[in-house]
């Protein structure tokens, strides 16, 4: 099997423009799981700054995103479970995406839940390019071959055509002896039936920045990755387990409505570099292009370079724009730099599982 690279990311602007941007290289190692947020859902990116995000429907704007992201490259999992039951006042969201995928060569590849009414309420995506079973702690409290035979009789799908994500979630920074053995006891139970790929995702990446106060920075460990890396170096599974992710950002879905001071989430081998810096005032008007030119100067970022991906072409382009850009423009917002640490952290991943 053709080894991937999972990266769980959301439904939003940042990340899916990230993905628009991975090069030949990387789309064709990343199989993206695109999680789609509970309502109401207005990107907090978009927001003004303070105010509540209004309530309108995203599913068409997703859509459109994500085949512009991916459309005619490999499959794409897209997961809808965090959606409640009374997320359906704009139409049936799985059929924008149906229609999007139809309209721009997209392959979805639809996430089923060990809830019972999953597979019921995604059948409109279809299951014909198969299907990933996305398994948490609690279905390995039961028998998790009985959860894996329930998603095949709702779906009709064989083991062949299905992916296995093993998600573990938040776990502690550290990813130490209590996580492996929780990670090793879950590939131990699961049944060996010829599944199309397994996969074990995972993230370290904290909440939110609250440890850093004011302007300064954080240096964090990747634990998921050395996590993986400890699994993989087993060669008793009896099949390949792949690493998943959720790039530069924590499972849970953000809060809406305020932004987040400016920032960057920049990861390099082993660590996560977190650089903060307070908001715009008199006497430091440009705080993003401050953050630009600080990153820029840092050994982490000398160790890739404004070559390396296309978010650290953009930081070398910020650093040295001296004035706002046409139109006004200046240094990007919350959302730009999202995007800019998302794309040089799936390059990173890329690199380090395949040397791309």
């Amino acid at each position: 099997m053709h080894p991937t690279y999972t990266p769980i990311l959301k439904a939003r602007w940042g990340e899916l423009r990230a993905l628009a941007e991975v090069d030949s290289a990387g789309r064709n190692t990343i199989t993206p799981l695109i999680d789609v947020p509970p309502l109401p859902q207005a990107d907090p990116d978009d927001a003004e700054e303070g105010d509540p995000a209004p309530r309108r429907n995203p599913f068409p704007t997703m859509a459109e995103r994500l085949s512009g992201a991916w459309a005619q490259t490999g499959p794409v999992w897209i997961d809808t479970g965090a959606l409640g039951p009374d997320d359906y006042e704009f139409g049936d969201p799985h059929g924008y995406f149906v229609r999007e995928a139809a309209d721009s060569g997209l392959r979805l590849v639809p996430v089923v839940r060990s809830n019972p009414r999953s597979a019921e309420r995604i059948s409109s995506l279809g299951f014909r390019n198969g299907v990933v079973a996305r398994l948490r702690s609690a279905d390995f409290a039961v028998q998790v071959s009985d959860v894996l035979a329930r998603v095949a009789s709702d779906t009709g799908v064989v083991a062949a055509d299905t992916d296995i994500l093993i998600d573990l979630g938040s776990v502690p920074a550290d990813a130490g002896e209590s996580t492996y053995f929780t990670a090793r006891q879950m590939l131990l139970a699961l049944p060996p039936r010829g599944w199309r790929s397994v996969t074990l995702a995972a993230s370290t990446f904290p909440e939110n920045l609250g440890m850093i106060t004011g302007a300064g920075e954080a240096r964090l460990p990747r634990g998921e990755w050395a996590l993986w890396r400890r699994i993989r170096a087993r060669s008793d599974w009896g099949f390949e387990v792949q690493f998943g992710d959720y790039g530069v950002s924590h499972p849970a879905f953000p809060a809406f409505g305020r932004t987040g001071p400016p920032s960057l989430r920049y990861t390099a081998g082993d660590v996560f570099l977190l650089v903060k810096r307070r908001r715009a005032s008199e006497t430091q008007p440009f705080p993003y292009r401050d953050l630009a030119r600080y990153v820029v100067s840092t050994p982490e970022y000398q160790r890739y370079g404004p070559s390396f991906s296309w978010g650290d072409g953009e930081l070398a382009r910020l650093a040295a724009q001296l004035e706002k850009g046409k139109g006004g423009k200046g240094w990007g917002g919350a959302k730009e730099w999202r995007k800019i640490g998302t794309s040089h952290h799936l390059a990173v991943v890329v690199q380090d599982i395949f040397g791309g």
